[in-house]
């Protein structure tokens, strides 16, 4: 690095990078590779992409819709620019496969469309409090040089 990026702020920027590829290889590239329990497979070994079906605006399941594969739905949400601002919401009865699905497109994500998009995996019971904007809670959940201003 030369001495004139390091006076222009290089070296934060450098590290933030650096904190950045730390955090998708072990937080994000990892977690497929998990051993489900005890057992010797892994998440990614037992993978069943889910199904899903929209709710409407009172959480009322739309059950005249057809089925969704909701990674195809999820990787179209990424990819058209005008629905790129909705927000997805997974609900479902315990062991359903919402965080095994989160855990498996996050790292898609980081092998397909970093760096366009950076995925970043919070458990919600880890988060502590809810800041007044979307960044402070990021930061405050997200223990990495990267999440800091």
């Amino acid at each position: 690095m030369s001495p004139e990026l390091y006076r222009t702020g290089g070296r934060e920027l450098l590290e933030k990078y650096q904190s950045l590829d730390s955090y998708l290889e072990e937080q994000i590239a990892t977690k497929p590779l998990e051993k489900v329990f005890a057992e010797e497979f892994t998440f990614q070994d037992i993978y069943v992409p889910l199904k899903v079906k929209p709710v409407n605006g009172n959480g009322d399941v739309e059950q005249q819709v057809e089925v969704l594969g909701l990674e195809t739905w999820a990787k179209t949400m990424l990819n058209e620019s005008q629905k790129q601002v909705q927000v997805m919401f997974i609900q479902g009865g315990p062991g359903r496969g919402k965080s095994v699905f989160c855990r498996m497109f996050a790292d898609w994500v980081r092998q397909q469309l970093h760096p366009v998009w950076t995925p970043v995996l919070i458990r919600l019971r880890d988060i502590r409090t809810f800041e007044k904007n979307f960044e402070a809670t990021l930061q405050a959940a997200v223990k990495a040089n990267f999440a800091r201003d």
